[in-house]
């Protein structure tokens, strides 16, 4: 009969529900890991750099003296501020990665620069000025953040290659004995670039991770 249920006819299966989960790539290890070492990096040369300016050292008098460590080998501060910083940098790699792929899936529209390139535009010269700020900038325009947030990260890193170029330029390869005045704006711009790295690093991930994930599983 027309407009009559049948009672015998099964139930509709209703539509399945399909989630991303385990489409979009974790970030928080990476994340935590990554700043945590960076942090541990930039303190040990925070600490080095004090103990240049407060410590009496030898030959103080003289101006053509410097530190021992870059005559005599890396001593265990600057082996430890090297290892972290190393691995700091790898890890980093690995979480930009992630975070470029999930906002592919997250705003297609927004990221226009690959996973691949992302990591690996860091390696290639001149490119290393333009395509890592361009591939941060679509992860946060498809994280849903604001764009000044990448402009001071990318401002505090490209501030700290200039000052080292600069540095090795007026300095050359050793370390006074003393710390300059280059020294002295190139630690202030690198404590400053590790804020700056903290707070992008750790909403991206929050976006991603918290709302990313229910966004996208609906």
């Amino acid at each position: 009969m027309a407009g009559v249920d049948n009672p015998y006819q099964p139930p509709l299966a209703e539509a399945p529900s399909y989630r991303v989960t385990g489409a979009l790539r974790p970030l928080r290890p990476l994340a935590n890991v990554s700043l945590r070492l960076y942090g541990v990096s930039t303190m040990l040369q925070l600490a080095d750099h004090v103990y240049r300016m407060v410590v009496p050292l030898p030959f103080e008098g003289s101006g053509n003296i410097h530190d021992t460590y870059h005559v005599e080998g890396i001593g265990i501060l600057d082996g430890l501020m090297i290892a972290t910083g190393l691995a700091s940098s790898v890890l980093y790699l690995v979480w930009k990665y992630r975070a470029a792929f999930n906002a592919r899936i997250l705003d297609p529209a927004t990221m226009t620069v690959s996973p691949a390139m992302a990591v690996g535009s860091y390696f290639i010269p001149l490119v290393n000025f333009v395509v890592p700020y361009q591939a941060m900038a679509g992860i946060a325009r498809a994280s849903r953040l604001q764009q000044k947030d990448v402009g001071l990260w990318w401002a505090g890193h490209v501030g700290c290659l200039l000052l080292t170029i600069a540095y090795f330029f007026v300095e050359g390869m050793e370390t006074p004995l003393r710390p300059t005045l280059l020294d002295h704006v190139f630690m202030v711009v690198a404590v400053l670039t590790f804020y700056f790295s903290w707070v992008l690093v750790t909403r991206i991930t929050r976006a991603q991770m918290d709302e990313g994930w229910r966004d996208k599983a609906g």
